[in-house]
């Protein structure tokens, strides 16, 4: 997802730094996103493992568990250009991809993200 808020990354970093500490009103909207957001449950994930690496690797099965094809949907794009352009994935993009692979209606929205840039770049 090419334009997530640069806000939501701020507040996670802010979470773990402590400095400044959020406010009662921004942990709520992280906490809100983080409901929503594939990509700063895994940041939050990777933030954690420094801090507690048992409890970052169970979030991160969490984390995997609840995907499905609507939630990575919005980050195929980034996913299908880079493996079009033969660039490495990120390792968030990597695990979107793991997650394709097995799942059969990502891999479906997946294919028609792919045709319709293999389309593009032939009109």
């Amino acid at each position: 997802m090419p334009n997530h808020p640069v806000f939501y990354t701020d507040l996670l970093r802010r979470r773990f730094a402590g400095s400044p500490p959020l406010t009662p009103a921004e942990r709520a909207e992280l906490d809100l996103h983080l409901l929503i957001c594939p990509q700063c449950n895994y940041d939050y994930a990777a933030l954690l493992v420094t801090q507690a690496p048992e409890r970052a690797e169970a979030y991160l099965e969490q984390w995997v568990a609840a995907l499905d094809a609507d939630a990575v949907t919005p980050y195929l794009r980034d996913v299908a250009r880079a493996r079009r352009a033969g660039r490495p994935l990120s390792d968030f993009q990597e695990r979107i991809w793991q997650f394709v692979c097995r799942d059969p209606a990502a891999l479906g929205n997946y294919r028609l993200i792919e045709a319709s840039l293999a389309w593009s770049a032939e009109h």
